[in-house]
């Protein structure tokens, strides 16, 4: 029976063992996901934000009473940001909060290393300083160009936030996601591998920039913050420069590679962010496994209890007590074997029936973590279901006019996409729609179906009761007005080109809310569609300006999502609008719609080569078609 014992123990440990290595690791994947995608959402969200802010005319004036007419009320959505306006000579024209020692900021900003990329035109982010009463704190500064009113070549200033990085995972939402005290599997709160003190239990979650800077956005207060504020050379002098190099060296998306680091094992993941940063995992062999061991040595203890008590029982009534002993050997084989459903009768008292209850609950603990990794399928199921309900909004049939082709294609980055075009025709008249929503993921494909129903709705009553082209302009207006009345404090937003068609004037009518401007091409050159207008859902009050263009025979317009245009190749190099220019002035001018845009599909793809996807992809071509 003590053979019985061992041999079980060590198979059940085996089969536990590899079992729990296998569902924590697929937990951390899905955990490190969620926080990768929420983190690189929030980065472009910010770079949105701060985009559709340098467009604000009040903030290109540089004026400081207009600049802080547009600061004053971004301040209260995002707290936590310190905001400030910069002219290209360094002087502070415009902030939020409370600046101490300005002449003193001036100087430093005019040395800045992110403040110098911006004058170039590089929106970026970079790690600095900043007094947080008397401790110094890690900050990450967002600096984005400013460009002239009169000149928009010319860069006349920075708009920057500088956020504490002890305060990124509040701001970032990333601290709801993965704080501190998280529950392991076991219902055991798991700390923080904090390698700067010698800690290497637990796990740990963190940002490495391509310069080599860190930052740890799911851990509150100073712990982690000091660390941000070292030099890419001094993090490589510290005990974190192992787990910086393996991250360096781990491909991305290769799963968790087991290392050993100080002795200790690790399982260790790499997740690209954006090309500015990579995610890294880190979780313990020892943690993993500390749930099995507990039960395990629970196990064993019960199982030598009961053996001596067994032996001493053997020896009165032998023929009376060997039958329990052996079915409790046949279900330990049972367990260890993988059939977790044996249920023992705990009908027996003292130490056999102790016996029993341990096996029960052994088999239970260990068919309950089966149960963990199997039951994470529901979830898929229910992407899928979210993916065939987004379908849905997209129109699956553009109209068709004499004298005109239109064509579409939309593909989302993740299982769920926030971009959509729509198509809607009026008698000679057609009207399009190409928009793009903020984040990604179920929450923006939600915002997405209520902005597009908004436009819908307001394009049916333009239509309906036979409004002038004027309308575009109102509808856009009233859309941006709702958003911001009733969900402002979402920060959910979106840009839209929304234009209205009449093939048998050639007019065509459009307005432009934040969106990237369409091109237009007609012969041998290229004509950018630009429109004033902030993006929908962030200003009260938002002026939408109609433009103008008479379209000729030939004539093919493209609208597109910045998707297109930001679609990275392995060597981290973005598609740009210069060459999707360059594509359209090569092509035939007897292609169709339907070849125009095949073509810049194809093209795009070509371009990515196998590279992620990181933003969703959408275009329109519609094309005048020659008499």
């Amino acid at each position: 029976m003590l053979i019985c014992f061992g041999v079980g123990n060590v198979v059940l440990y085996a089969i536990a063992k590899e079992r729990l290595i296998s569902s924590q690791q697929a937990m951390e994947q899905r955990r490190a996901l969620i926080l990768d995608r929420y983190f690189s959402a929030w980065e472009k969200d910010v770079r949105e934000m701060l985009r559709s802010l340098s467009l604000s005319p009040d903030i290109r004036s540089m004026t400081p009473a207009r600049a802080q007419s547009v600061l004053s009320p971004v301040y209260p959505l995002a707290p936590l940001r310190n905001w400030r306006l910069w002219k290209a000579d360094g002087s502070l024209i415009s902030h939020t909060g409370i600046v101490t020692n300005i002449p003193l900021q001036q100087i430093r900003i005019r040395q800045d290393l992110g403040f110098q990329g911006a004058l170039q035109g590089r929106f970026n982010f970079q790690i600095s300083a900043i007094q947080l009463g008397s401790r110094l704190d890690a900050c990450l500064q967002a600096n984005q160009p400013i460009y002239s009113l009169t000149n928009p070549a010319v860069v006349d200033g920075v708009l920057s936030f500088c956020l504490p990085l002890s305060k990124l995972g509040e701001d970032s939402g990333l601290l709801l996601l993965g704080g501190e005290g998280e529950l392991g599997q076991s219902g055991i709160p798991v700390g923080w591998i904090e390698a700067h003190k010698g800690k290497y239990a637990g796990r740990s979650f963190f940002l490495l920039n391509r310069h080599g800077n860190l930052v740890f956005p799911v851990n509150s207060g100073s712990r982690f913050s000091h660390l941000s504020l070292l030099t890419p050379k001094n993090v490589m002098a510290s005990p974190w420069a192992p787990f910086v190099d393996l991250a360096r060296k781990v491909p991305p998306y290769s799963g968790f590679r087991r290392v050993v680091v100080q002795g200790v094992t690790f399982y260790i993941l790499t997740l690209p962010v954006s090309p500015e940063w990579l995610s890294v995992t880190l979780i313990d062999q020892d943690t993993i496994l500390a749930p099995v061991r507990r039960n395990l040595r629970g196990l064993v203890l019960a199982q030598a209890i009961t053996l001596l008590v067994t032996s001493m029982a053997i020896a009165l009534a032998c023929g009376r007590v060997s039958r329990p002993i052996k079915n409790a050997g046949i279900a330990i084989k049972l367990i260890s074997d993988g059939n977790f459903d044996v249920h023992l009768p705990e009908r027996y008292p003292g130490e056999l029936g102790e016996l029993y209850t341990s096996i029960n609950e052994t088999g239970g603990r260990l068919k309950e973590l089966l149960n963990q990794a199997l039951a994470h399928a529901v979830t898929d199921q229910q992407l899928e279901t979210a993916k065939s309900i987004q379908r849905s909004f997209i129109v699956q049939a553009l109209p068709r006019l004499d004298g005109i082709e239109v064509s579409a294609f939309f593909d989302p980055a993740y299982e769920i996409g926030a971009d959509w075009y729509d198509a809607l025709a009026d008698g000679d008249s057609v009207y399009l729609a190409v928009a793009d929503v903020c984040d990604k993921g179920v929450a923006s494909a939600l915002f997405m179906s209520v902005f597009r129903t908004l436009v819908r709705y307001g394009l049916g009553n333009m239509v309906e009761q036979q409004h002038s082209e004027q309308s575009l302009a109102k509808v856009v207006s009233l859309v941006n007005d709702y958003m911001v009345a009733n969900h402002g404090d979402t920060l959910m937003f979106a840009t839209m080109f929304i234009a209205r068609f009449c093939p048998s004037s050639g007019r065509l009518s459009y307005v432009s809310a934040g969106h990237e401007a369409p091109l237009l091409r007609r012969g041998s050159q290229c004509q950018r569609l630009d429109a004033p207008g902030p993006a929908m859902g962030l200003f009260p009050g938002a002026v939408y300006k109609l433009g103008h263009v008479q379209l000729e025979p030939g004539d093919a317009l493209v609208v597109f999502s910045d998707g297109i245009i930001d679609a990275r190749s392995p060597a981290d190099e973005s598609f740009t609008l210069d060459r999707l220019e360059d594509l359209l002035l090569t092509m035939a001018e007897h292609l169709t719609a339907d070849q125009i845009a095949n073509e810049i599909r194809s093209r795009v793809k070509a371009h990515m080569n196998g590279a992620s996807q990181f933003d969703d992809m959408t275009l329109m071509v519609m094309r005048v078609v020659p008499t």
